[in-house]
């Protein structure tokens, strides 16, 4: 039997990518400092850790003499969450923009806040991004606003694309009649 893979061994930099083939990938922040064993097939790359399979990424090709990269931002927000300053000085940071409104929206406010409030900014957005599972809508909603000139408060995204599903579950609590505790006491309750 012959495998259509072949197996490398790479550590997860501090800036949670690796680098194969002269394509940097991005893998979620969890695994910084892991050592992993990635398959590279013709398509895809499989991520194990120890015997689990932790992620699979697409294969990018790099161009002869060039280097390539295939960056997500959502392998990385939680992390930039901490640190919000760290996207503005990042050499990925232009790779983290998921389209051409979030491009669009960082030109935009890098332009009219101040650094680390642009910063701040485009951080807890691509958070809303993840959380809500609603990027491409909610790039279109800040973009269209911005057109307008008026840049919504990241409160007012979180309204409007933040749906917290409270999920209260339903106790059906059974009350017992005071002769059955009292068939428990032996000698009844005045024996």
């Amino acid at each position: 039997m012959s495998v259509n893979y072949t197996e490398h061994y790479l550590t997860v930099s501090r800036t949670s990518t690796i680098s194969l083939k002269r394509v940097t990938y991005s893998v979620p922040s969890r695994l910084i400092g892991s050592r992993l064993l990635v398959r590279l097939y013709d398509n895809r790359l499989e991520l194990h850790y120890g015997s689990d399979l932790v992620q699979t990424l697409a294969r990018v090709y790099a161009s002869k003499g060039c280097r390539a990269r295939n960056i997500s931002y959502l392998h990385v927000i939680d992390a930039l969450v901490k640190k919000p300053l760290a996207f503005r000085y990042s050499q990925l940071r232009d790779d983290l923009l998921p389209s051409d409104n979030y491009k669009a929206i960082w030109e935009y406010v890098n332009a009219h806040l101040l650094a680390d409030e642009a910063s701040y900014y485009m951080v807890k957005l691509l958070h809303l991004a993840k959380q809500s599972g609603c990027e491409r809508q909610l790039g279109r909603f800040v973009a269209a606003s911005i057109t307008q000139r008026q840049l919504p408060a990241i409160r007012e995204c979180e309204a409007q694309f933040l749906v917290i599903v409270s999920n209260i579950p339903t106790i059906t609590i059974k009350q017992h009649s005071l002769s059955a505790y009292s068939s428990m006491i032996p000698g009844g309750l005045h024996g």
